[in-house]
């Protein structure tokens, strides 16, 4: 790979650090190498799928712009794409004309971060000079106050549209199962009915990184599985909620069944991610503790989890200030 370092070429400002643009066919072999690499060394399948997806519109947009380099300027470029909305549809798909929100493009650009870190560090192995791009783009912001959980008429709305839908039992069953759990859209997908103890209230899901962890539901969510099991019956081998398809659901699939859901409850910006948002923030203004919630989101980190305890303590201060009961009763001048 040494002979790759003559086809750098500078993108911009120095001063900046903007140097060492990438050529996009070379890149693109590296990608694939990056892929290889990750599943050599037994990435989580959720980890490989969400690098090949989102390294495939990276290599889209790239094409689509028919640009030949790729440095700084471009990977800003890139970003700056997934954050303004497009009339005719983002990666050619006319459904796809909204925003993406902050958090999913953060996602993208730790992930760009990670490819450009893996190229780095191989190249430097073999005595390749190699400036990263990566160094000079900026992080984008994912302030928590872009988190919007679910409303209790929102959820109350939802749970009246999956009972007016046509699978109904599994509707309402995967609407509060989601709600009660937190559990991530890939980790719903993959799961089996002999992963579910009704008499215990758990299950046993397999996490970001192949982490496995126990997850708890209430038996109000029992109940609604047991109904739905009595209509749909299958073995411990299957899916523990069957799509249209007669199998597991995928996160896209289970994406445009929320999405659908929630038009016909009037839920403005459904998604499932959503659900995993209600969940943290309903357990801790019910009185849950932070490590108690680490582990039931499958958090490594405490960092993720302290995000939601943040917009915890503004909805208490938001709450306040509209319903404070010194300010009702007592008013400006302390008298009524």
């Amino acid at each position: 790979m040494n002979n790759l370092s003559l086809a750098f070429r500078d993108s911009g400002r120095p001063e900046t650090g903007e140097v060492a643009a990438w050529p996009v066919s070379e890149l693109e072999s590296l990608i694939d190498e990056w892929i290889a690499d990750c599943q050599a060394r037994m990435h989580s399948k959720a980890t490989i799928r969400w690098r090949i997806d989102l390294t495939g519109k990276f290599r889209w947009w790239l094409r689509q712009n028919e640009l030949t380099h790729c440095g700084a300027r471009e990977i800003r470029a890139f970003l700056n794409y997934l954050r303004v909305p497009h009339k005719d549809g983002r990666w050619g798909n006319p459904h796809l004309t909204g925003e993406v929100k902050p958090y999913t493009i953060h996602a993208y650009y730790r992930t760009l971060r990670t490819l450009f870190n893996w190229i780095a560090a191989d190249l430097e192995m073999e005595g390749v000079a190699f400036r990263n791009p990566m160094k000079a783009v900026g992080a984008p912001v994912a302030r928590m106050s872009d988190v919007k959980p679910y409303s209790a008429d929102e959820i109350r709305r939802f749970m009246e549209a999956a009972k007016r839908s046509r699978n109904s039992a599994r509707n309402v069953a995967l609407i509060a199962f989601l709600l009660d759990t937190g559990a991530r859209a890939s980790e719903v997908c993959s799961l089996r009915r002999g992963d579910v103890d009704l008499k215990q209230t758990t299950s046993w899901v397999m996490g970001k990184g192949g982490k496995g962890r126990k997850i708890v539901f209430s038996p109000t969510v029992a109940r609604l599985l047991f109904r739905y099991f009595r209509v749909e019956r299958q073995s411990d081998d299957a899916p523990l909620f069957v799509s249209e398809c007669g199998g597991s659901f995928t996160r896209v699939s289970l994406y445009h069944l929320i999405c659908n859901l929630g038009k016909e409850a009037g839920v403005d910006g459904a998604n499932v991610h959503k659900f995993r948002h209600t969940f943290a923030v309903e357990i801790l203004r019910g009185g849950g503790h932070t490590f108690g919630l680490q582990a039931a989101l499958g958090h490594s980190s405490m960092a993720m989890t302290r995000r939601y305890v943040e917009l915890v303590d503004a909805d208490i201060v938001s709450m306040h200030r509209l319903a404070s009961p010194a300010a009702r009763l007592l008013g400006k001048g302390g008298k009524r």
